[in-house]
C-alpha cells in the first residue's frame, strides 16, 4: 500500500506537472506529500495489527484470538486504535525524511558516478539502506513510545508526555531503546525498498493503470 501510493501517486502528479521535478523546492513537498498520505492510510489497517502484537509480544494473552477478544472487550473498536497517533508520530517524520534524503543523496551520486547510464540495483541498495538507517535511528524515542502506548502502559497519555517519562526513567538510553535492532532491520528493508522503488518510478504507469489517462 504505502510503495503503491507513493510510486503512483507521484507518477500521476509529476505526469501533470513535469516542471516540477526539475527542483527539490517543488519535488520534495510531493514526495513528502504522498509518503505521509500512504502511511497515514496504512496505519488504518496497520494499527489494530500491531497492537495485537505487541501485546502478544509482552505476554498479555496466549493467542492472537484471546488478545483480540481482551482488546475488545475492554475498549471495543477504539481499543484496537490505541498507539494510532503514536504510530503516526514515528512513521510520518521516518518517511517524510527517508523520501527526501534519497532524492537528494541519489541526485548526487548519478551526478557524480552515473553519468551517461541508469542507477545500478546495488547503488540503490547501498543508498536506500543508508538514508533507512539515519532515518529509523532519528525517530527511534517515536516507536519507543508507539511501543509504550499499544501494550496499554502509556494509554491515554501524548507522544510529548511518554517521552519525558521515558528520559526521566532512563535517559537517552531509554528513549534510543531498540536503536540498534531497528536501524539494522530498516537498512535491510530499505536497501529492498529503494530496489522496487527505482524500478516503479521507471514503469509506464498509464499502461499499469489505464485511470491514470
Amino acid at each position: 500500500t504505502h510503495t503503491h501510493t507513493h510510486t503512483h501517486g507521484t507518477a500521476k502528479i509529476f505526469e501533470k506537472h513535469p516542471e516540477w521535478q526539475d527542483s527539490y523546492t517543488t519535488k520534495i513537498p510531493v514526495f513528502v506529500a504522498c509518503a505521509c498520505l500512504g502511511d497515514t492510510l496504512g496505519a488504518i489497517w496497520l494499527t489494530p495489527s500491531e497492537s495485537v502484537k505487541q501485546r502478544l509480544q509482552a505476554g498479555s494473552g496466549t493467542s492472537a484470538v484471546a488478545v483480540i477478544k481482551s482488546m475488545y472487550a475492554k475498549g471495543g473498536i477504539k481499543g484496537f486504535y490505541n498507539g494510532l497517533t503514536g504510530l503516526l508520530a514515528r512513521d510520518l517524520p521516518y518517511r517524510a525524511m527517508q523520501l527526501p534524503m534519497y532524492e537528494v543523496a541519489r541526485d548526487l551520486y548519478t551526478e557524480k558516478y552515473c553519468l551517461g547510464r541508469d542507477i545500478q540495483p546495488y547503488e540503490a541498495m547501498i543508498l536506500g539502506a543508508s538514508v533507512g538507517m539515519i532515518a529509523a535511528g532519528l525517530t527511534t524515542p517515536f516507536d519507543v513510545v508507539k511501543s509504550r502506548m499499544m501494550v496499554g502502559s502509556a494509554s491515554g497519555k501524548g507522544v510529548s508526555v511518554i517521552l519525558k517519562e521515558i528520559y526521566t526513567e532512563a535517559g537517552l538510553r531509554g528513549i534510543f531503546n531498540g536503536a540498534q535492532q531497528r536501524v539494522g532491520y530498516l537498512g535491510l528493508n530499505n536497501a529492498i525498498f529503494f530496489n522496487v522503488y527505482e524500478y516503479a518510478r521507471g514503469c509506464d504507469f498509464s499502461k499499469m493503470w489505464p485511470d491514470t489517462q
